[in-house]
């Protein structure tokens, strides 16, 4: 990382009182996401403030080029109904073909409002309910919501996690068997895999593919962390190697633009991307939001460096978490070193405590706030998600407060 982009990303940005999902939690009472979350301690000591680490949102300023483009049109008074730019399809072809490798053409790309809203299409245009739709846990807990909210039922391929190695890998003879079911109709693959930070190889996406090809069973690959994917690993886009299926992309993750919600979608087959289409129009998405078509355009078009750069960064904080657990907490905390995202997964496993007990130590003790390892399903219990998209020192701070608080417990001597 350079030093003029390493002093960007160290600056401390105030987010409370933006209406943050992230820094705002007492807007919970206003909105229904509180019934999914934990109860959040009143943070009210300036010495010893909450860290909120959970969600996957940046605690960056959005690249120079977006916010530039933002700025420009907010200078023109009217917001009135918009359309997609004549280039912006193109800045996608050029960013896909940059960034993995893969040609595609404009006729295929169709853009969405968020890639939850994405998923609930597909699922609309692809399964009736009572369908199963197939998923790998642990799981981002609104993929089985939004399964759950359009009446389908979900059915779970659980990742198998190798302790010896640290790694997950796929339960196959699982899969197999579960592709077999006559009720399944889709597979939800995602990948880089949130949580556990997995990016798949060619040789077993190649494999996934022919068993859903065998059994014919529809895959929807969310893909929205695909331009997060650390050096020494590659991200292979499904449609590249399946082109019957539906590819789910978005600059949300990239650059830090998820409040804007949007996303955009990859079918190669006709067919599929007609129905796909039917469906958006019958969800009532047919207008886009202007601001995110711009942020999107002027992302792709001017963000390449940025990433790259940030990307340096997130390895550096994930290195210095990594380490601290291994030496300060003398292995008691385990990370599984993410291949992409900037997220941790981390195996608390040995501190042998419940799930409220758990959640309890780090948001209460530690003041820090973490995704709980339950909310994601089957094989996220003894786990904690750890999002470390922000300045180095508030990495620094969540760690130091988190052997001050095993010490005190007398967890650790």
């Amino acid at each position: 990382v350079t030093r003029a982009m390493s002093n960007i990303y160290d600056t401390i940005i105030q987010r409370k009182g933006t209406n943050s999902l992230k820094w705002d939690p007492e807007l919970f009472e206003y909105s229904d996401m509180g019934s999914h979350l934990p109860n959040i301690p009143k943070d009210d000591d300036p010495e010893f403030p909450l860290l909120p680490m959970w969600v996957a949102d940046m605690d960056f300023g959005a690249p120079e080029g977006v916010q530039k483009a933002l700025k420009e049109r907010c200078e023109h008074p009217v917001f009135g109904y918009s359309l997609e730019s004549k280039t912006l399809k193109d800045t996608i072809c050029n960013w896909q073909q940059k960034a993995h490798d893969w040609n595609i053409e404009k006729e295929w790309l169709l853009t969405s409002n968020g890639t939850v809203a994405t998923l609930c299409v597909c699922i609309q245009a692809f399964t009736h309910p009572g369908d199963k739709i197939l998923i790998q846990t642990p799981a981002y807990y609104p993929i089985p919501s939004s399964i759950a909210i359009n009446g389908r039922r979900v059915l779970e391929n659980q990742l198998v996690f190798d302790k010896e190695n640290n790694l997950y890998k796929i339960d196959f003879e699982d899969l197999e068997k579960k592709l077999k079911d006559p009720c399944l109709k889709m597979f939800i693959f995602v990948n880089p895999h949130n949580p556990v930070g997995k990016v798949w190889l060619p040789k077993e996406i190649e494999k996934i593919v022919n068993l859903c090809e065998r059994e014919g069973v529809l895959m929807v690959s969310d893909e929205i962390w695909a331009d997060h994917v650390f050096p020494g690993h590659q991200h292979i886009p499904m449609g590249k190697m399946n082109p019957n299926s539906i590819t789910i992309m978005a600059p949300t993750k990239t650059f830090n633009l998820a409040g804007l919600n949007t996303s955009y979608v990859i079918i190669p087959n006709e067919r599929l991307r007609r129905m796909f289409g039917t469906s958006l129009m019958r969800c009532g998405f047919f207008l886009p939001n202007q601001f995110a078509q711009i942020a999107m355009e002027s992302a792709y078009e001017t963000g390449w460096d940025w990433i790259q750069n940030l990307k340096l960064y997130h390895i550096d904080n994930i290195n210095y978490v990594n380490r601290f657990c291994n030496e300060n907490l003398k292995g008691l905390l385990k990370v599984v070193v993410p291949e992409a995202t900037y997220l941790i997964w981390i195996d608390c496993e040995r501190l042998k405590m419940t799930k409220q007990e758990l959640d309890d130590f780090f948001l209460l003790k530690c003041k820090i706030w973490l995704s709980s390892g339950e909310s994601y399903g089957n094989g996220g219990s003894g786990f904690a998600r750890l999002n470390i998209a922000c300045p180095k020192e508030r990495v620094i701070v969540a760690m130091d407060r988190i052997e001050a608080a095993l010490r005190k417990e007398n967890i650790l001597n």
